[in-house]
């Protein structure tokens, strides 16, 4: 039976199931509902909602309208244009569609390391590739990775030469 590398995972996560069970071929084989700790508590308005529609085109609508409300996405941008933005509040937010967007055409840049790193905290399923093969986390690869995701969004903004917010 194929199991992961000790140094492939994080002991906890944010789910209700290991990462060494996450990242298996059985889970992969035999998916079961993944729960992400009190996502379903604190949005249980929009799920219960969604649990009234039918419709794939009405769920997706209702969604789109959810994240763009929920985490004040300026609604005149569009995936590419930019992939960090500031809401009205003044929070930096990152645009999760040009986030995924951009991973689906290079899943090895600085934007690649957020979402790999979204996936490390939440589930617990550590990297092991960011532009190079990372086999533990005390790699000089693991270092790179980790100040990408860190700074990533905020560096390659201003690398553009946004004038959108200052560091």
């Amino acid at each position: 039976m194929y199991s992961l590398p000790v140094n492939s995972y994080l002991p906890i996560n944010h789910c209700n199931l290991p990462a060494k069970i996450l990242g298996s071929l059985t889970f992969q084989q035999h998916p079961v509902t993944l729960l992400l700790d009190s996502v379903r508590e604190l949005h249980h308005h929009f799920f219960n909602h969604l649990d009234t529609l039918y419709s794939i085109e009405q769920r997706a609508r209702v969604f789109t309208d959810y994240m763009q409300l929920h985490f004040l996405l300026n609604e005149n941008e569009q995936p590419n244009t930019s992939t960090i933005t500031k809401n009205k509040s003044g929070r930096i937010n990152a645009n999760y569609l040009s986030l995924l967007q951009g991973w689906m055409f290079n899943s090895n840049n600085r934007d690649d390391a957020i979402i790999k790193g979204w996936v490390e905290s939440r589930f617990g399923l550590m990297p092991r590739w960011h532009k190079t093969a990372i086999k533990i986390a005390e790699d000089n690869a693991y270092s790179i990775y980790m100040h990408e995701r860190t700074t990533g969004g905020i560096q390659h903004q201003c690398a553009r030469g946004s004038a959108r917010f200052t560091l």
